[in-house]
């Protein structure tokens, strides 16, 4: 199997324990099974440095120098430092705020980087100078909800 074959399958169907063995003996890569509280074989959550976290990933194995750890992932050959590893999701931060009987939480921000709320009634606020207003159409402020 050339290469790219072998890189297409990896990618798509993943890569087993032996075959991550054959890879990086190829390489000249020395790898351990084991390293802290992690092995090979144990499906982890990576959170990349962007705060990302991807769950149910297989770890293949672990640089013996770095102490890096290897993913069954699409870039299996890059190995993540055992700190973006952990067993559970971490938990995601929610910016929610009320007004009156209305709860908005953040939903992302808009191209002049105002802070944009979905409301519990399903409508899109904007930040406005710390204070949620309603939203035309076309995505202007209009009215303050207080």
């Amino acid at each position: 199997m050339s290469n790219d074959e072998q890189r297409r399958k990896f990618m798509n169907e993943g890569m087993s324990l032996e075959e991550f063995k054959s890879w990086a003996a190829e390489r000249n890569i020395s790898v351990v099974f084991a390293k802290g509280k992690f092995k090979a074989g144990d499906k982890v959550v990576y959170t990349n440095e962007f705060g990302v976290s991807f769950e149910n990933k297989e770890i293949l194995g672990f640089d013996a120098e770095e102490g890096k750890a290897y993913l069954n992932k699409d870039s299996y050959w890059f190995p993540v430092p055992l700190s973006s590893l952990s067993f559970e999701v971490p938990e995601q931060k929610v910016e929610t705020i009320n007004v009156g009987n209305l709860t908005l939480s953040l939903m992302g921000y808009d191209d002049w980087s105002r802070k944009l709320y979905k409301g519990n009634n399903g409508r899109t606020y904007v930040d406005v100078d710390g204070v949620p207003h309603t939203m035309s159409n076309q995505g202007e402020p209009m009215f303050p909800i207080v």
